[in-house]
């Protein structure tokens, strides 16, 4: 029998995407010719079910032609599939890869070298090389971010310990030296009232002494009380730190009591030739407050006046009682923001002298505890404390204080209280009859007080 010696050579002939025929056309841009003149196919990721139809160009008995394919990078091996003529993949991921194809014709004689085509399936967009390289990016900038974010919060962290060590530092320093101060006026406070009284009985038999030697008891009793007045501030500082300082307020005639603060100065305005006035709105004006505290309050805010008013100024007090539409055009709107009921009277405090001035900048330091402005010729070294207590003794009556000046117009000391009764509590009620019996409670040196009793003198208490 005659064997067929032809080798038959090997075609492409149509490639198939979800079983649609793909026909050369530049619109789709997968074939720009017949299949077998292409060197290589470029299919997008959602295009990889494909079929590729094939044939062995031997016409003898083309039935009996045999076929072997595969597809490099992605079988393993040949695939033989007798004389079926088509190649079918899917899902076929992202990649190039090589389809090769031999066939042999019907005595079985192969051609081994067969033909090939090159395909390449694109990734989708998400997986493309600049994709990656943008997550790599995006993953390096939140990594970043997270460290920058907790860089920053142990930072802020640190910070937040060194203050509250600073804080903890500040208060602990603070509460030594309170202590330190309260120790001192414990231990200064006694003796200095046992100096007092004998000066005081020294100053009533002036008579019998000359000029010079009633000068120097003067200038002794007069530097012995103001000693014994900041002993009793600084006490009296401790106190309203420690939140011991307590309101045992009463009624009374305001305008009588700011006449009688008024004239504890006369003598030292007199001196001085200073004009000191005081003018009310009203000749009684009815209002429960702490008369010992209070007086504390006036003697501060007149001890400032004096200090910074030269010789032969003027120090003005005015005391006004209204509504707080009636003072509202006398008090900065800030300083009525604390205020909400209209249907009661407010007492308006302000004391103003002639002197240089306050900064403007030390306005509102001036009330901070142990602050202290600039000395001139008429101010004597203190402790700082007085105008602190004043605040915190208003506060405590449910009022405001504040200071204003000007360049040329001097310093005022200002403070608004409201009349209520309602805004005490009872603890802090103290009646008329308990103020009459127990006078001692309103005197902050009790030893101090009983000499000038026995004497029938008024008493001065600050």
């Amino acid at each position: 029998m005659t064997v067929n010696p032809y080798i038959p050579p090997l075609r492409l002939e149509n490639l198939y995407i979800h079983n649609e025929r793909i026909l050369p056309s530049r619109e789709k841009g997968i074939l720009e010719s017949r299949l077998d003149d292409q060197k290589e196919i470029i299919l997008q990721y959602n295009q990889t079910n494909f079929m590729i139809e094939y044939s062995a160009l031997n016409y003898i008995f083309p039935d009996r032609n045999q076929y072997a394919y595969m597809l490099e990078g992605f079988d393993s091996g040949w695939n033989e599939v007798d004389n079926r003529r088509t190649a079918y993949y899917t899902n076929v991921p992202p990649g190039k890869y090589r389809f090769l194809v031999r066939g042999s014709n019907n005595d079985e004689l192969w051609n081994l070298e067969g033909t090939s085509l090159m395909i390449r399936v694109l990734p989708p967009l998400w997986k493309t090389w600049w994709a990656y390289l943008l997550y790599v990016v995006t993953l390096l900038g939140i990594g970043w971010i997270i460290l920058r974010y907790y860089l920053e919060r142990k930072r802020l962290e640190n910070e937040v310990k060194l203050k509250q060590a600073e804080v903890r530092a500040r208060e602990e320093f603070r509460q030594e030296r309170n202590k330190l101060f309260t120790h001192f006026s414990h231990e200064l406070r006694t003796p200095l009232t046992l100096i007092v009284s004998p000066l005081e009985e020294i100053v009533q038999k002036a008579d019998e002494f000359s000029d010079k030697i009633r000068h120097s008891h003067r200038l002794m009793y007069n530097n012995s009380l103001r000693l014994l007045r900041l002993v009793n501030n600084l006490m009296d500082f401790q106190k309203k730190e420690s939140g011991m300082l307590q309101l045992k307020v009463t009624e009374d005639n305001y305008t009588a009591f700011s006449s009688e603060m008024c004239s504890l100065f006369t003598d030292l305005a007199e001196s001085r030739r200073i004009s000191l006035e005081l003018h009310a709105s009203h000749p009684e004006i009815p209002y429960w407050f702490d008369r010992s505290l209070m007086e504390k309050v006036w003697f501060n805010f007149l001890s400032n006046a004096f200090k910074n008013v030269p010789d032969e100024g003027r120090i003005g007090i005015t005391v006004e009682k209204g509504t707080l539409q009636e003072l509202a055009s006398k008090v900065p709107v800030i300083r009525l923001s604390g205020f909400t009921d209209s249907t009661i009277d407010y007492i308006l405090l302000d004391v103003t002298d002639s002197g240089a001035g306050i900064p403007e900048e030390e306005l509102e330091k001036i009330f901070a505890p142990f602050y202290q402005v600039a000395q001139n010729e008429h101010s004597v070294s203190g402790t700082g404390l007085g105008l602190s207590l004043s605040k915190s003794i208003i506060e405590m009556h449910h009022g405001v204080v504040w200071a204003e000046s000007g360049p040329g117009r001097g310093a005022s000391f200002r403070s608004l209280l409201p009349v209520n009764k309602e805004l005490f509590s009872p603890e802090e009620l103290f009646d008329s009859w308990q103020y009459q019996e127990q006078p001692a409670l309103q005197v902050e040196s009790k030893e101090e007080a009983a000499g000038s009793e026995k004497k029938g003198k008024k008493i001065i208490r600050y």
